[in-house]
Formats: C-alpha cells, sequence, structure tokens
C-alpha cells in the first residue's frame, strides 16, 4: 500500500484541472492533450536536404531552402510553388524572409557569401540579387532587424551588421560593423521583437550572447549549454 503521502500527491493529480490552454498567455487554442497535430500540407518539391523554413509576413507564403541549389517559396493554402530561386551554391544553410513589406529573403551557406533577394510579384521576374562580402566562413544563419538592415553570423566567430542602403563599393568587405566575442564558429541569430537594435547570437562554443547597435561588445553573455547552440 502506498504511503499516505503518495495517495495525496495521487489525488492532488486526479482533481487539477489546470490545462495548458487554461494557462496560455498568448490565447490560442491549443490541442486537447492526447490529441496529435493534424498535416495540413506536405509540400514536395526539393531534392535534397531542407534546412531552412522561413514564414513571410502575409502568413500565406514561406519560403524553403535546400542542399540542391534551390529556395522555392511557396503558397501555403494551396501547397503549389509561388517561385523558384537558383542559388549558386547548392550547400545552403538558411532562408530568412524579412517581416515587413520589403519582400527581402536573404540566403546563405558554404560560399561564405549572403544573398539577398527581392521577392517578385506574381507577374514580375526575379531581380538580380545583391551579394554581401565580407566573411570568411560559411554564413549560418540571418535576420532582419528593419528594413535594410541585416545581421548574419558565420563559422569565422563573428556576426556582421550590413546597411543595405549603404553598401559599400568594396567588392572585399561590405560589413557595416563586426562583433567578435564567441570562441567558436556562430550557428544562430535572434532578433529582440521589441527592439530594432538588439539581437542574440549563438555559437559552438555553447554561449549566447546579447548585443545592441551601437557597441561592439556584447550586453550580456549567457554560458549555459554544454553544446553547440542551434537555434
Amino acid at each position: 500500500r502506498a504511503p499516505p503521502r503518495a495517495q495525496e500527491e495521487k489525488r492532488r493529480i486526479a482533481e487539477d484541472k489546470t490545462t495548458l490552454q487554461s494557462i496560455s498567455k498568448g490565447g490560442a487554442t491549443l490541442p486537447a492533450v492526447g490529441k496529435a497535430p493534424s498535416v495540413r500540407r506536405v509540400l514536395k518539391g526539393h531534392f535534397g536536404k531542407v534546412v531552412s523554413v522561413s514564414w513571410l509576413p502575409d502568413s500565406n507564403r514561406l519560403a524553403t531552402a535546400a542542399q540542391d541549389g534551390n529556395v522555392i517559396i511557396w503558397h501555403a493554402p494551396t501547397g503549389k510553388k509561388a517561385q523558384l530561386l537558383p542559388l549558386k551554391n547548392q550547400w545552403a544553410m538558411f532562408a530568412a524572409c524579412a517581416q515587413d513589406s520589403s519582400r527581402l529573403c536573404a540566403t546563405g551557406g558554404l560560399d561564405n557569401v549572403c544573398t539577398v533577394w527581392t521577392l517578385p510579384d506574381a507577374n514580375e521576374d526575379a531581380k538580380t540579387p545583391r551579394v554581401l562580402e565580407g566573411h570568411k566562413g560559411h554564413v549560418a544563419a540571418a535576420s532582419f532587424l528593419a528594413t535594410n538592415t541585416l545581421i548574419t553570423v558565420s563559422g569565422d566567430s563573428t556576426a556582421a551588421l550590413w546597411d543595405l542602403n549603404r553598401l559599400p563599393s568594396s567588392d572585399i568587405d561590405q560589413r557595416a560593423e563586426v562583433y567578435a566575442g564567441h570562441d567558436e564558429c556562430l550557428s544562430a541569430v535572434a532578433k529582440d521583437p521589441e527592439s530594432e537594435k538588439n539581437f542574440a547570437t549563438g555559437s559552438a562554443d555553447g554561449s549566447v550572447m546579447l548585443w545592441s547597435l551601437g557597441s561592439t561588445d556584447p550586453s550580456c553573455v549567457l554560458r549555459m549549454h554544454r553544446a553547440d547552440i542551434k537555434a
């Protein structure tokens, strides 16, 4: 027979009616406990490993990057391809879309450059993309802080700021600012949702660093993980 304390705990759990839905701050309707979400669409079209998915701000389209050398823009409600963006290097690592009306999409990979596309409308041809040079290692991820302001992270252990309105004419290094502090290659970057100046980076050294535009020193260093930080 279970001890009284164990019996009391079992009774408390059985009577507890708290659910994830009741404590959700976002107000979203969550699936009932034990009910798996259903698959709405399966998007097929890539011929290599899909390494990145990014929603466009209209919530109807998303961009996928794969190691077949292509970025595909999908119309999510129908599952149909809207556009195909062929990359010069097949070893893509990400596609990151600006969350505003600019229609910008950044891609990068093992060729050490970041390519910025202006996604065409349905009846337009794709414009020649801008190629951002300066990193000395693969470009692993990117995030738009604001329209025409981009942060990239790289295997050269740095993050870089790019001002797309004021790119220098030099083809060697077009970075507006470089953020160094991690000991190993960077693999993740995230924008502060409440600020266009703050962002966080994650590295294979297991650390997360918080940064603000205007300073090349991190405002905070978090060392909790013991392995690579991927996202």
